[in-house]
């Protein structure tokens, strides 16, 4: 259990152990801090243009993995994990 914010050569081997060990991951925009959602989704259309064929789902949710929003939303990206990713 990760309990703390991992950083450096310490995120890298947790990047790295994730990579052996899992088929896909999650990238998280809260929805909450989203002034303009629009420009915000294009935004990230751009910046996953590259990844985005590996792009499985993007859904509206409260909770995934290890996070429950109070009230609000974020929307959770999920992506295959590979070399591409």
């Amino acid at each position: 259990m990760v309990t703390e914010n991992i950083k450096g050569q310490r995120y890298n081997l947790l990047i790295n152990i994730l990579a052996k060990h899992c088929d896909c991951f999650a990238f998280v925009e809260n929805r909450q801090l989203i002034e303009i959602e629009e420009e915000r989704l294009a935004y990230v259309d751009e910046l996953i243009a590259d990844i985005k064929k590996h792009l499985l789902e993007r859904k509206i949710q409260r909770e995934w993995e290890t996070t429950k929003l109070r009230g609000a939303t974020a929307y959770v990206y999920y992506f295959q994990m590979n070399n591409a990713t």
